[in-house]
């Protein structure tokens, strides 16, 4: 088995209507609040940057070809 490794706790102090809407993102990407923050951290120590991008607001990415097969139905 392996060591296991130690913990601590993190207290981060949010304005309400952000923890709130941070909890309804994590919910709909199946995420605890925890769960995100860790995420966060491991990415952030590994590259040694801000790398996390999960956006529900993304669109599809429009490509030439959709276009072109859009204006021959058209």
């Amino acid at each position: 088995m392996g060591a296991k490794k130690e913990t601590v706790v993190v207290s981060v102090r949010l304005d309400s209507k952000v923890k709130t809407e941070m909890q309804e993102v994590c919910e709909e990407l199946g995420l605890t609040m925890a769960g995100a923050f860790q995420m966060f951290a491991k990415a952030v120590a590994r590259g040694r940057c801000i790398p996390l991008d999960l956006d529900l607001n993304r669109r599809p990415q429009v490509t030439y070809a959709a276009i072109d097969l859009e204006e021959k139905d058209g």
